[in-house]
């Protein structure tokens, strides 16, 4: 038994020292001690309106390529909590949506600033949260197809071409080395304003994206 108890405390004290001198007892580091980052999100987006499943048209929505950089400066951190940031995003966002009696398409731009808050600052799986304010640029284009809706149209057609907008994310990034991160995100964007299918009612339009892209820092 006393054979035993000395073999394994030797074995013991082997595969600590061996840690130690791998550098798995050391103290963790922060994930992301640099200040600045910027970067870009390709995505799937999509709209709720009008044009879509129990709106005014009960039509057919349709998922599009999205896309849009990134640049972000760290404001603070508290321990190995959280980080804050401010950051700020220009993009694309087309929509679309079809119905049997009103098509549309619009090309939407944005651009926001936002707070972004990141937690667990020493874990390569940051889990996120950011949200702000911004405006939307827009123009959309609609196809009538049918003489109801052509007489109902002068009544309900928008002018407005740019919105206020707040969007909110929840997301996650994923360390890959010393100064990238690949991160996804669930991002709504609500829209103050009902014209971006080009059909005023009742509701304002918003739109929805799930996104993957990369962060750079220095």
């Amino acid at each position: 038994m006393f054979r035993h108890t000395c073999l394994f405390l030797f074995l013991t004290a082997g595969l600590l020292g061996s840690a130690r001198s791998q550098g798995m007892f050391e103290p963790a580091k922060d994930a992301r001690p640099q200040r600045f980052a910027a970067g870009f999100d390709l995505g799937l987006l999509t709209y709720s309106g009008d044009v879509d499943k129990g709106g005014q048209f009960n039509g057919d929505h349709k998922w599009l390529l999205s896309a849009s950089v990134t640049g972000q400066i760290k404001l603070f951190k508290i321990g190995n909590i959280l980080y804050a940031h401010v950051m700020a995003t220009a993009g694309y966002d087309p929509l679309k949506a079809t119905s049997n009696e009103y098509d549309f398409k619009t090309d939407i731009f944005h651009v926001a600033g936002q707070l972004k808050v990141e937690f667990f600052t020493r874990s390569p799986f940051r889990p996120y949260v950011s949200s702000g304010f911004g405006m939307v640029f827009f123009d959309p284009q609609s196809t009538i197809k049918s003489a109801r809706i052509e007489q109902m149209y002068p009544s309900y057609r928008g002018v407005d071409k740019s919105a206020a907008m707040v969007p909110i994310s929840v997301g996650v990034l994923w360390t890959l080395g010393k100064s990238m991160d690949f991160h996804y995100a669930f991002t709504k964007t609500l829209c103050f304003n009902d014209n971006l299918d080009g059909w005023v009612s009742e509701y304002n339009d918003n739109f929805q994206s799930i996104t993957f892209g990369v962060l750079f820092y220095f």
